[in-house]
């Protein structure tokens, strides 16, 4: 998912059709449903920190890496006119 790249046309994006989601077309590309690929997603991501959180050299790790390089900025802001 790094910047949310598709090489080589691999997928397909469809909405309200949870029956095709992961399901490959004849040509090969695999169809994502948008909400289920939505859910895949933030599974995913507290998978991996419940993960981290329950490691401690993984979360010692991730300690160093987010003062090291930072993380993305969450709120509040407000937008230049």
């Amino acid at each position: 998912m790094h910047s949310f790249t598709i090489n080589d046309r691999k997928y397909t994006l469809t909405h309200g059709h949870p029956e095709q989601h992961m399901r490959k077309t004849d040509d090969g590309q695999v169809i994502l449903n948008a909400s289920d690929f939505r859910d895949d997603l933030f599974k995913g991501a507290n998978d991996y920190f419940d993960f981290v959180i329950n490691t401690p050299a993984l979360l010692t790790n991730f300690v160093t890496r987010y003062n090291d390089l930072g993380f993305l900025y969450l709120g509040p802001f407000t937008i230049k006119a």
